[in-house]
């Protein structure tokens, strides 16, 4: 292993286009307090009058009502297909990194339905622990208007707006790190010899990859930091951002490694304490835990697990076994909450 840093700095080059178009108010799940109404009008004040207008066609991709009590794979698919289609028109060369940053801020304000559409209807680009390397199917500059040629920066362009948005409010990052977990790619519930294989991964990555790249893997120890409850240790005592403190974190990992247990109440590997509702799995199965992608989840039941995958398999030109990094899906076992 190469000799660590004191901290993994990052930086991406940003492309700057223009912005414009007529402003549009989303629907918005808000907790019905004045409070929340005023954060979410300043959150979206913040946005393009052209990002606002996509932001409201992404999160209105609705299922029909006959069929919102319990529905389909197929319903849920064609919600995620409808803000896929959304997104990438925004994200097309008129695009902003700026408003970007503003769009993607805009999850973890509107509600439960509104952050599954924002976060999972383009997972190549938003979720953790998948290859930066690669290039798009053959139909993906007829959707998306973005050249195969830029496929990569847009990525890092999404995933920079993504960390800035994490870093400036960790209850964000919390609040990603419960999806992530539900979906369970990255990260099983209770499997500690999967959790050592992501940071030993990450931990490459972060070693190994150009300096442009590097934001791709700093989300990736971010999620770990959710995951362990040390989110403060890996920003530091003086975050910034343009890094992450990992040699802390990891530092903390080592030393305690051999005592973290699953805690089902905070959803965090942690110490063991009396009274701790504990979870274990054997090593290569995969509990469906938790429940639900959010805990504030309301609205149709979530969809499987799998179909998140197989949205991104079909969606996003990619194979079976390439969502994630080398790293196969276990067989599931549903178990409740």
């Amino acid at each position: 292993m190469t000799a660590p840093l004191t901290r993994y700095v990052f930086a991406v080059t940003l492309l700057c286009g223009a912005c414009a178009s007529k402003p549009a108010e989303p629907k918005s799940e808000g907790h019905g307090t004045d409070s929340s109404a005023v954060s979410t009008r300043k959150s979206l004040e913040r946005l393009s009058s052209r990002g606002q207008t996509y932001f409201g066609r992404l999160v209105e991709t609705s299922i029909p009502e006959a069929r919102r009590e319990a529905p389909s794979p197929e319903d849920w698919f064609a919600v995620l297909a409808g803000s896929h289609r959304v997104f990438w028109e925004y994200l097309g060369e008129d695009r902003n990194p700026e408003d970007l940053e503003a769009f993607l801020d805009q999850f973890g304000v509107h509600g439960p339905q509104a952050d599954f559409r924002l976060l999972f209807c383009v997972p190549n680009m938003s979720l953790p622990g998948i290859r930066l390397g690669g290039t798009p199917d053959a139909t993906f500059e007829e959707r998306s208007g973005i050249s195969a040629d830029s496929y990569t920066t847009v990525r890092l362009e999404f995933c920079r707006a993504q960390v800035n948005g994490f870093l400036k409010d960790p209850e964000k990052l919390r609040r990603y790190y419960h999806a992530i977990l539900w979906e369970g790619g990255l990260l099983s519930a209770g499997d500690n010899l999967r959790l050592s294989t992501v940071v030993t991964r990450t931990e490459d990555a972060l070693t190994d990859s150009a300096p442009a790249h590097k934001v791709w893997y700093v989300r990736d120890a971010l999620v770990l930091a959710a995951a362990t409850g040390q989110i403060e240790r890996m920003l530091g005592a003086e975050p910034s951002a343009t890094s992450i403190d990992w040699d802390a974190w990891r530092s903390w990992y080592n030393r305690n490694r051999s005592r973290l247990v699953f805690d089902k109440k905070s959803l965090t590997w942690r110490h063991w304490y009396l009274g701790m509702d504990t979870l274990r799995t054997k090593v290569g199965s995969h509990v469906a835990f938790p429940r639900d992608p959010f805990d504030d989840w309301r609205g149709p039941p979530a969809p499987p697990r799998d179909m998140v995958d197989e949205f991104g398999w079909r969606r996003e030109g990619l194979g079976p076994g390439n969502l994630r990094t080398s790293m196969s899906k276990p067989v599931k076992s549903e178990v409740g909450r």
